[in-house]
């Protein structure tokens, strides 16, 4: 017996209980239509929920990038460097400060600041001998080394 292949190919026709061929019916789910109420609104409830996230984020990294343009644009590099340096050590967020920063090089410091390293252990040094920092193999940031930028002398 020979089997026409457009037949093999082809789904076999579904008829509606109204007649016809059901392709102008969606297809409801087993439980009817209320089976997907729940599970559409935790879905857009989710999406919610994460666009307001990615929001927030936005919004946080659009402020940093304007106080670092401010900050290149206006400030010195002592300054820049002791704003780097508070901002690692996590001051003036909420929760208490850590003011041992990890291992991170003068050149690493100097990318960041937007200076060469040379200036960035120039002001080391004299962060160190104000006591502002503690610098041998581990940094520790004190909060006097707010009064570098909150002042224009120390």
């Amino acid at each position: 017996m020979k089997t026409n292949p457009k037949h093999v190919l082809a789904p076999p026709e579904k008829k509606s209980p109204a007649g016809g061929d059901g392709a102008s019916l969606p297809q409801r789910p087993a439980g009817g239509w209320g089976a997907w109420g729940p599970t559409v609104k935790k879905r857009t409830r989710h999406r919610a929920v994460e666009f307001t996230r990615r929001q927030s984020l936005a919004r946080y990294r659009l402020t940093r990038v304007e106080e670092d343009l401010v900050d290149q644009l206006f400030n010195s590099s002592e300054k820049r460097l002791a704003r780097v340096l508070l901002l690692m050590a996590n001051f003036g967020k909420e929760g208490k400060p850590e003011p041992v920063i990890p291992k991170i090089s003068q050149e690493t410091l100097a990318e960041i600041v937007g200076t060469t390293r040379s200036r960035v252990n120039t002001f080391m040094n004299k962060f160190r001998q104000l006591g502002f920092i503690n610098y041998n193999g581990d940094l520790e940031v004190h909060h006097s080394l707010l009064n570098v930028i909150l002042h224009d002398k120390p």
